[in-house]
């Protein structure tokens, strides 16, 4: 009766060993994906140009590479793609508000202002646009 409780508690033991490795590498591996999530990217973010027939999506420059200049006359939002996130409202008060769920443009004037190409490059839907 001994040698079965013993044989027993180490079939258990073997069974349980894996068990909780796997539990614990699935939390961690949940932890480590919230934390990614959560916390603010690193990277630089980046700002597309007026799009051409011979631009494809990937190109895009990062606000230093926006030359301050006064030839541009237009600043747009495409409302039917943006995401309502109100990263370019918090940016740039100046050319946005929140309008119901999207940004609209509330000022095209100083469109050559640094905090419009912040907003512009912050922007995760890349449908700001200025030209």
């Amino acid at each position: 009766m001994k040698k079965t409780n013993q044989k027993l508690k180490q079939a258990i033991i073997i069974l349980l060993i894996p068990s909780v490795v796997i539990i614990m590498f699935f939390i961690i591996s949940i932890s480590n994906t919230k934390q990614e999530t959560s916390a603010p990217s690193s990277t630089p973010a980046t700002v597309t140009q007026p799009k051409t027939e011979t631009q494809t999506p990937e190109t895009q420059t990062t606000p230093e590479d926006i030359q301050p200049t006064s030839s541009y006359t237009s600043l747009t939002i495409d409302p039917d793609r943006c995401r309502g996130c109100g990263r370019c409202v918090a940016i740039d008060p100046e050319h946005f508000e929140m309008s119901g769920n999207v940004a609209q443009v509330i000022s095209e004037t100083n469109l050559d202002s640094q905090s419009l190409s912040s907003a512009i490059s912050a922007c995760p839907a890349d449908v700001i646009n200025l030209s």
